[in-house]
């Protein structure tokens, strides 16, 4: 069993919150390091902190426990940000960074924000392919999805693939997160029962595409 915690920025936004309330999350994530802890989780949302900004202060205060954000999605981070921002955070971390990505509220981003928030899945699908094409050598993606890039060559990947893992509940995210994914997030409310049947689902959709079910 491999156990986690998740920092959160919820002291921040308390009237009279003072620097040290800053450095109170770094310290925890340390503290968290020295317990034992395999893997700390910080949130994104649009109107929260910047979990890549913080994971990454954390990357060169600790040396061996895992970096992830749960999670970052493709409407409010183009893919190409979330390719640099992943690649800077695992070589900053010395391999440690781990995706955590997800359609998040695409109704906030929408509403509030105007992005175009059409075909979410097929959007994860392109992003996730774009990120992997940017990861390997030559560091060139392409696409023809909603997103839609032509050709963009970064200078850089990451020292190695972090690995992906997708939010995933309804049948089409867990068949999507079987097929191309490395693992799924689930939401903390999901019940057990659910937890086993989405499982089940996500390592036939594996072995239907020819991947090794028990990888995820």
């Amino acid at each position: 069993m491999r156990i986690s915690i998740e920092v959160t920025p919820h002291r921040w936004s308390e009237p009279g919150s003072a620097p040290e309330t800053t450095q109170q999350v770094i310290a925890a994530i340390e503290m968290a390091e020295a317990a034992g802890f395999d893997r700390v989780w910080a949130s994104e949302d649009p109107d929260s902190w910047d979990a890549i900004a913080l994971l990454s202060a954390a990357a060169v205060r600790t040396s061996r426990i895992e970096l992830a954000t749960g999670v970052l999605n493709p409407f409010y981070r183009h893919p190409a940000l979330i390719a640099a921002s992943t690649s800077t955070l695992e070589r900053l971390s010395d391999g440690r960074a781990v995706l955590g990505i997800g359609r998040g509220q695409p109704e906030w981003y929408e509403r509030k924000l105007g992005i175009d928030v059409d075909q979410p899945l097929a959007r994860l699908e392109e992003a996730i392919a774009l990120l992997r094409q940017w990861w390997t050598s030559p560091h060139t993606a392409s696409s023809d999805g909603p997103i839609g890039v032509a050709g963009w060559e970064r200078r850089f990947g990451p020292l190695r693939q972090p690995p992906v893992l997708l939010a995933a509940a309804g049948p089409r995210a867990v068949d999507l997160a079987g097929r191309v994914a490395d693992g799924i997030i689930f939401n903390e409310m999901t019940s057990m029962p659910a937890i086993r049947r989405i499982v089940a689902d996500a390592r036939r959709s594996a072995e239907e595409a020819g991947r090794d079910p028990a990888a995820l």
